[in-house]
């Protein structure tokens, strides 16, 4: 998606985290991240990922800092 997002944003700096070959962020596309977001927006999350509390901890520090970004 990093690339899409690269390529659609050519005025736009763009960094990925780390470089990853996983097969299946090929089929993330803005439109379903963006479906996503409003469903969990609206209390109706269509996905639900558990992980333990070790990982939530950290995965949520990691949200935290990206959506301070400005």
């Amino acid at each position: 998606m990093v690339n899409r997002l690269v390529r659609r944003n050519p005025g736009k700096q763009i960094i990925p985290l780390a470089r990853s070959l996983c097969g299946a962020m090929y089929r993330i596309n803005e439109h379903n991240l963006l479906q996503t977001l409003e469903s969990i927006e609206a209390g109706e999350p269509r996905h639900v990922v558990r992980v333990d509390p070790d990982t939530a901890q950290w995965a949520n520090q990691a949200l935290q800092r990206m959506l301070s970004l400005k």
